[in-house]
């Protein structure tokens, strides 16, 4: 017959195998729900996921993302946005991070090419990465524009032309922003 003492060492120790195991399954399952909560944020946009912060944002840019001036932001300049640089092979841009103005989080990635000679050749890129687009048109002979949906995201590309030249701009935002309804012209 074991001991009391002897008992307890025994069931002390189903105790914390018991213990050890619940630990490992709670563990287990964040690391999973972790897993499936970043797959579905993962596609956004390179470094960044919608829902972040503007210090965030900074952070993962490694301090490239810097405040835009008030008389150059993008958005409402009471509310902070950034601006970066960056490069994607062969072609160079600004890139510009919007934010919700009543979350403070991330809702939208704008790149503006640098070289507006590239145009084409860029377009020619996106077709290849994301397809036929889900639909285009144009305003009139000076603008043109598509945009595609890619896994949580669309992506819109504009150019127009006005006194200063070809500007061709990407926008990156949550599929969320999608239009129901494609109303196209040619």
């Amino acid at each position: 017959m074991a001991s009391p003492r002897g008992l307890f060492l025994v069931l002390g120790s189903s105790r914390r195998l018991r213990s050890a195991h619940m630990k490992k399954i709670l563990l287990l399952s964040i690391a999973l729900f972790s897993w499936a909560y970043s797959a579905s944020a993962a596609a956004n946009w390179q470094y960044t996921h919608w829902g972040m912060t503007v210090e965030q944002v900074k952070a993962a840019s490694e301090n490239k993302a810097q405040p835009i001036p008030g008389d150059q932001a993008v958005t409402n300049p009471k509310f902070p946005s950034l601006k970066a640089p960056y490069t994607s092979g062969q072609y160079r841009f600004n890139a510009f991070f919007g934010f919700d103005q009543s979350k403070g989080t991330l809702n939208s990635v704008t790149l503006r090419l640098y070289n507006p000679d590239q145009a084409g050749e860029l377009m020619g890129w996106i077709k290849t990465q994301y397809g036929a687009p889900a639909c285009h048109g144009h305003g009139g002979n000076r603008i043109g524009w598509a945009y595609w949906l890619s896994g949580d995201d669309v992506i819109s590309i504009i150019s127009s032309t006005g006194a200063g030249g070809l500007s061709v701009t990407i926008v990156y935002e949550p599929r969320n922003t999608a239009p129901s309804s494609c109303q196209h012209s040619d």
